[in-house]
């Protein structure tokens, strides 16, 4: 009996120091903690890739530019510099896997204080009952050897058994009490558990719907900005026919000018032949004279046509020259921001799909339930026990 009393006192002290380690463990304020290593790990990794390959392209260059003799002599130390860093790659992923499996445990861990405070609290009641419940029984062990021992007097044995019938009673109503007790701490640590689940299902159906909607925003935006940049193509294209038109018409005008100023040219030519050749004869004509000057008025005027047409066809060419650079430059954008919208949107759908999966592998109602008809029949068995234990040890 004392053994059992020095295990049952070890074993609600070790309950103590467990509960109150946990809850001055604070599992959620760590799991914050491990958000931020796990995330400054992820940037180390990042920056330790980028400087072995900055390192790896100096070695490079150093061997490119550098004399044989300057290799042979810094090569052996190169190499034992390369093997540290290995080795000491090495060493920091193991630290940072078993880091991140440690890490994935206790994030998916529950927190076990409330149920260890709760179940020290009940343990704590159920040794003061055990002990009500022993000490009666050595009382009425007692009082059974005091009526063994007189027999001859009928009204102390009258009383004597009077008084074992209402220990009797007394320790029935203990034992009952005991049994209520611990049943109203398995029926307990069974709430406090499917409330902590049904808490977890309802954040995890929370982010479930909030990446939904954000999978739904996400996808409007997509259409929109592909709409919008289909109406961006479709009016740029449309200027860019218009501008192309207007520079062909321009083109038209600028050859048939030209053609004007050759024709006008030839009848330049022939006017001055006729004047020529009226001077030659001592007759020169006044009509020939008024030709060549509408000729030359005309040759004027078609010149500062044909530039005028030059300056416009050149003028176009620039505007349609900027409007192609202006839609490869608004195509090259939301082409870019297009491919965003879709990287966002994967990353999305597979945060939503990751949620599912764990919504998923939660246990349902009808597990919950079987799992406390489970630990019921074993309360129950595990009291029986030790009903017919006590009975056995009164009979002994």
């Amino acid at each position: 009996m004392a053994d059992t009393n020095m295990a049952e006192g070890s074993a609600a002290v070790s309950l103590s120091i467990v509960s109150k380690y946990w809850a001055e463990l604070d599992l959620e304020s760590m799991r914050t903690k491990l958000d931020d290593v796990g995330l400054k790990i992820a940037e180390h990794q990042e920056e330790a890739l980028q400087n072995r390959r900055k390192l790896a392209e100096t070695t490079k260059d150093f061997k490119r530019t550098a004399t044989e003799q300057a290799i042979k002599g810094v090569g052996p130390l190169l190499k034992q510099y390369q093997d540290e860093i290995d080795r000491l790659t090495k060493r920091a992923k193991h630290g940072e896997t078993a880091f991140l499996e440690l890490y994935q445990k206790l994030y998916e861990a529950p927190d076990p204080a409330p149920v260890l405070a709760a179940a020290f609290e009940t343990a704590s009641r159920v040794a003061d009952l055990e002990a009500q419940c022993k000490k009666m029984s050595h009382e009425l062990a007692e009082y059974r050897a005091e009526s063994a021992e007189i027999k001859n007097q009928d009204l102390t044995i009258r009383k004597m058994e009077e008084k074992i019938r209402s220990l009797e009673a007394a320790l029935e109503e203990k034992g009952m009490e005991v049994d209520e007790v611990r049943q109203q701490a398995v029926a307990e640590a069974d709430a406090a558990r499917v409330a902590q689940m049904q808490e977890r299902e309802q954040q995890l159906t929370a982010m479930l719907a909030e990446a939904q909607a954000s999978l739904a925003a996400m996808q409007k935006l997509h259409t929109t900005t592909q709409n919008q940049l289909f109406a961006i193509q479709s009016q740029s294209e449309e200027e860019r026919m218009g501008r192309q038109t207007e520079l062909e018409l321009a083109s038209s005008e600028l050859e048939r000018a030209q053609e004007r100023l050759m024709a006008l040219e030839r009848e330049k030519l022939q006017l001055k032949k006729q004047l020529d050749s009226g001077s030659s004869a001592g007759t020169p004509g006044e009509g020939a004279a008024a030709g060549l000057h509408h000729a030359s008025t005309v040759e004027e005027t078609m010149r500062q046509e044909l530039h005028t047409q030059r300056e416009v066809a050149a003028r176009l060419r620039l505007e349609v020259t900027s409007l192609r650079r202006e839609l490869e430059q608004v195509s090259s954008m939301w082409e870019a921001r297009v491919e965003g919208m879709r990287a966002s949107l994967g990353a999305t759908e597979s945060h939503s799909r990751a949620l599912e999966q764990e919504l998923a592998a939660r246990p349902t109602n009808a597990q919950v339930e079987e799992l406390r008809a489970q630990i019921r029949l074993l309360q129950a068995v595990g009291y029986n026990s030790l009903v017919d234990e006590e009975g056995d040890d009164e009979e002994e």
